[in-house]
C-alpha cells in the first residue's frame, strides 16, 4: 500500500470511479478508459466499486481535458466534507500536495494569446474577446 493510502482504511474514503466521473464532469466509462490508458491501478476494496487515489483523480482529469484542476480539487473537498468529514484534512493535504507538484504557471505572451483567441473562436467572438482582454490589461489593478 502506498504512503498516501496508509491514511485511509482499506481505501473506503477515496472517490469511486463514479465519484471521479462526477468531479471531472465526464461519463464513468471515460474515467475507466483514462484509467486504462494511464496505467492507473484502482484500489479495489473488499466490496463495492473500485476507488482512485486523490492524485489519480487529477491525472484522469488532466487526461480528460474537461474540468479545470482547481474545479476538480474544490469538488473533491466538497465531496470529502459531505461523504467523509473525518478525512477532510487528509484529503485537503493530498490535494495541496498535488498542486505543489505542478509547475508554476506563466502568463501567456500577449501576441500568442491573441493569436490563440483568433485561432480558437469565430472571428466576431475572437475580436470581442481580444477587446475585453486588452481593456482589462490596460485598466489599473485594484
Amino acid at each position: 500500500m502506498s504512503d498516501a493510502l496508509r491514511h485511509y482504511e482499506r481505501g473506503a474514503e477515496l472517490p469511486t470511479l463514479t465519484d471521479a466521473a462526477a468531479l471531472i464532469m465526464v461519463d464513468a466509462t471515460e474515467v475507466g478508459r483514462a484509467v486504462s490508458a494511464l496505467g492507473i491501478e484502482p484500489i479495489a476494496p473488499r466490496n463495492g466499486e473500485s476507488r482512485l487515489a486523490i492524485a489519480d483523480v487529477f491525472r484522469v482529469a488532466i487526461h480528460a481535458k474537461r474540468s479545470a484542476l482547481e474545479e476538480v480539487g474544490g469538488g473533491m473537498l466538497e465531496w470529502a466534507e459531505r461523504e467523509h468529514p473525518d478525512q477532510v484534512d487528509v484529503i485537503r493535504a493530498e490535494v495541496d500536495a498535488f498542486f505543489a507538484t505542478l509547475p508554476e504557471r506563466k502568463a501567456a505572451d500577449r501576441e500568442e494569446f491573441i493569436a490563440s483567441l483568433r485561432a480558437g473562436l469565430p472571428p466576431q467572438a475572437a475580436e470581442q474577446a481580444i477587446q475585453v482582454y486588452l481593456d482589462l490589461r490596460e485598466s489599473p489593478q485594484q
